[in-house]
């Protein structure tokens, strides 16, 4: 099991300190400051049963709006997220919409954009 702790002082943007002297068959020297990653992830993808995880990893909190763009342009889902923490994950349950290739684009409060590829079953 891999354990972080904060280094001395405030945790600095996504540094942690790694415990555990291996993660995924790597040896990591104790103290090692490990990065985590900052975006947006969706899986699974492709999506199955219409529903579609989305987590936020170090984003800024806020709402973000969320859209699925049909290769016509069209929007065939539209809702919002409310973002709080350094890591927030939401189910998105996607409803009537086909099978087929989406772009998801989520728009935060400050208007930058997130653009993804995504595929429906």
């Amino acid at each position: 099991m891999l354990v972080f702790a904060k280094k001395s002082g405030p945790l600095l943007a996504g540094i942690l300190k790694a415990k555990d002297k291996n993660i995924t068959g790597r040896t990591i020297l104790p103290g090692t400051a490990i990065t985590t990653a900052t975006g947006i992830r969706v899986y699974p993808n492709p999506v199955i049963d219409k529903a579609m995880q989305v987590s936020f990893s170090n984003m800024p909190e806020g709402d973000y709006k969320v859209q699925l763009i049909s290769s016509t342009g069209q929007a065939v889902y539209e809702g919002s997220l409310f973002v709080t923490g350094n890591y927030f994950k939401e189910l998105i349950r996607l409803g009537k919409v086909g099978a087929g290739c989406y772009q998801l684009v989520m728009v935060a409060a400050d208007g930058s954009k997130t653009e993804q590829s995504v595929i429906i079953e």
